[in-house]
């Protein structure tokens, strides 16, 4: 006859409550939990009972790609090569657009009769409509620290054809991708193993979905949680675990300071020991 054990822990991120070496970015931390399992222990399994996370990665940073670069006139009619810088943040169209036009308007670019930029959604593609209000105008984006993939677009050089003698307007060559996290990966040491990713493991414990609004607390908790194997554990006994958060494509998210936490249930069967269990 066997008995089925579960432990329920409270995992956090949050210094203040014994997480430590935790990394620069908040994506991973190390927790002192003591766990014992008997030699004798099978099915021994992990689980997210519920995780909570803030939707706070942002999608431009400074140094890694917060340019965006434009030839055209300033006010005076002469023309020079804009440099805009972007602070970081969670950005949508119009309050990329919005930043882009007023940074522009500091570097005295001409607003009238219009500003020389502007762009707007094509929700009919997905894409981008640039919009370039001026002759021998082009945007620059061949920089490595543009962000080229969030407008959709390419690192290449964007040039109003020479016969174009008005407002000149192109789609971007790729969907938009303001939305860069499609999903969020979890992964723990205390599995050498976990859940695969195209075949291959990479100690993932679990899959959770941004799917509240930027700035907003995800909220997962899953009616049929996975179950992870745990076997690495057989008759073992751990004083820490780590935890690390990453994207789709396995780099590790910045939680830009906010701290995130997990209620896990560790489980296993044993044999009933009359006397002892």
């Amino acid at each position: 006859m066997s008995i089925k054990i579960e432990k329920d822990f409270l995992v956090s991120s949050d210094e203040n409550k014994g997480a430590y070496n935790k990394t620069v970015d908040g994506s991973t931390f190390t927790i002192n939990q003591n766990l014992s399992i008997p030699a004798d222990a099978r099915n021994i399994k992990i689980e997210i009972s519920k995780m909570l996370v803030w939707n706070n990665f942002f999608n431009i940073k400074e140094g890694e790609n917060n340019k965006f670069y434009i030839y055209g006139p300033k006010t005076n009619d002469e023309y020079k090569l804009f440099e805009i810088s972007i602070y970081s943040g969670i950005y949508d169209l119009n309050t990329l657009l919005n930043d882009i036009l007023l940074e522009l308007q500091l570097q005295d670019a001409k607003q009238e009769p219009q500003a020389i930029f502007s762009m707007e959604p094509d929700t009919a593609t997905g894409k981008i409509n640039f919009i370039l209000n001026y002759d021998n105008m082009y945007i620059e984006m061949r920089s490595w620290n543009t962000f080229h993939k969030i407008l959709g677009l390419e690192e290449k050089q964007y040039i109003i054809p020479q016969n174009k003698t008005s407002a000149y307007q192109f789609l971007g060559d790729n969907f938009a991708q303001f939305n860069s996290i499609e999903y969020i990966l979890l992964h723990s040491n205390i599995t050498d193993k976990g859940l695969e990713l195209n075949g291959q493991t990479y100690n993932i414990i679990g899959q959770i979905l941004p799917d509240v609004k930027s700035g907003s607390l995800i909220i997962y908790q899953p009616i049929s949680p996975l179950k992870i194997e745990c076997d690495n554990l057989k008759g073992n006994s751990i004083n820490n675990i780590t935890f690390w958060i990453t994207d789709q494509d396995n780099n590790l998210l910045d939680t830009n300071k906010e701290n995130y936490s997990m209620l896990l249930k560790l489980t296993y069967e044993k044999n009933l020991v009359y006397g002892i269990d």
